[in-house]
C-alpha cells in the first residue's frame, strides 16, 4: 500500500529535472594566449548548473607552469558580459610554449547560481587562468536554456571578432 503512495511522488520529482543539454565552446579562432575547444553537457538545476566537459583541447601559446580553468556563468551587459557565478578552478598542469593538450577525462564543474537567476538570461563561459594572473575566455553562443533569437548573431560575432564578443 505505501509503495503506491510514494510512486507518484517519485515519478513527479524525476519529471521536473531538465535533461542535460549538449554544448560546444571554442576560442580557437581567437589570438588569445590560451585557447580552448570544449564539448560536453550542462544541466540547469534550481540553484546550480552542473557542467561536464567530456572532450576538448587546450593550447597555450607561451609556456606556463600551471594553467587553470573554471566554468563561469555570465549575463549580458551593454558593453559585453558580467560574471554572475563561477566554479572552483581545476588545474590543467604545466604547458610548454605552443603545446596543445587533449583533455582525456571528463571534468565536472558545479556552479552555484544566485537566487532568481534565469537560464534564458545567462551564458556558459570558460575562463583560462595563467600562473601570472592573466585570463582568457571561451564563450558560448547560446544561453543556458538553449539557442534564442540572438544566438545566430552572437555566433557570427564570435567568428568574426572573438575578443569583442567574448
Amino acid at each position: 500500500m505505501y509503495r503506491f503512495v510514494f510512486l507518484p511522488l517519485i515519478c513527479s520529482l524525476t519529471l521536473v529535472q531538465e535533461p542535460p543539454q549538449a554544448f560546444a565552446v571554442s576560442s580557437e579562432s581567437s589570438l588569445y594566449a590560451v585557447r580552448g575547444r570544449l564539448a560536453g553537457t550542462l544541466r540547469v538545476q534550481p540553484q546550480s548548473v552542473i557542467v561536464v566537459v567530456r572532450s576538448g583541447s587546450v593550447l597555450s601559446v607561451d609556456s606556463d607552469p600551471g594553467l587553470q580553468f573554471r566554468a563561469v556563468i555570465a549575463t549580458a551587459t551593454r558593453t559585453g558580459w558580467k560574471r554572475v557565478a563561477e566554479s572552483e578552478p581545476r588545474s590543467l598542469g604545466a604547458f610548454d610554449a605552443g603545446q596543445r593538450r587533449e583533455l582525456m577525462d571528463s571534468i565536472v564543474f558545479t556552479v552555484t547560481l544566485p537566487s532568481g537567476a534565469k537560464p534564458e538570461e545567462h551564458w556558459l563561459v570558460f575562463q583560462f587562468r595563467r600562473s601570472d594572473g592573466t585570463t582568457t575566455y571561451a564563450c558560448s553562443d547560446r544561453t543556458l536554456s538553449g539557442p534564442d533569437s540572438l544566438s545566430a548573431a552572437r555566433a557570427q560575432q564570435l567568428r568574426t571578432f572573438y575578443p569583442l564578443a567574448c
